[in-house]
């Protein structure tokens, strides 16, 4: 069972899957946190949705880019949360892709629920850039945060 939500932080619950996926796939695949340790502090919705655009993203590099080496970054601020998914593999000239092939349909339907977008480029030969780019935090998530907190500690 792999997903959110099981009182691990995001970004250990995806580095396990990263390092599985690294397994089965023979394709190493890279977790980077921008600041080092930050907090991404989001509400499990947001998790859920982040952990399956990763997901999403890393699938298509392995099933569609033949790529050596899948990179995964997170970068976070005050006001957004940037989630970028990038190969090394073969690319695809994007203007020949209609974004409804490749799960690319799913990613923005996810984006826009949260209010954010998807950001898609590749050349051939070149690799492709998936990026989840969400305004951050929603108005919610500081009160879920600390709400998220005294749950886990009163549940253990």
């Amino acid at each position: 069972h792999t997903g959110p939500s099981d009182g691990q932080p995001p970004e250990d619950t995806l580095r396990r899957y990263l390092d599985r996926f690294s397994q089965h796939h023979g394709i190493p695949a890279e977790l980077t946190i921008e600041p080092p340790g930050a907090e991404l502090g989001l509400a499990a919705d947001e998790e859920m949705q982040v952990f399956h655009f990763v997901q999403e993203a890393v699938s298509n590099a392995q099933r569609h880019a033949d790529a050596n080496l899948i990179r995964v970054r997170l970068e976070t601020d005050p006001s957004r949360l940037r989630v970028e998914v990038a190969d090394d593999g073969r690319g695809f000239d994007v203007s020949a892709v209609d974004g409804q092939g490749l799960g690319l349909r799913f990613m923005h339907e996810r984006a826009d629920e949260l209010g954010g977008r998807v950001l898609l480029s590749s050349e051939p030969g070149q690799g492709t850039q998936v990026v989840l780019d969400l305004p951050h935090p929603p108005s919610h998530s500081a009160s879920s945060r600390s709400d998220r907190t005294v749950a886990l500690g009163g549940a253990s």
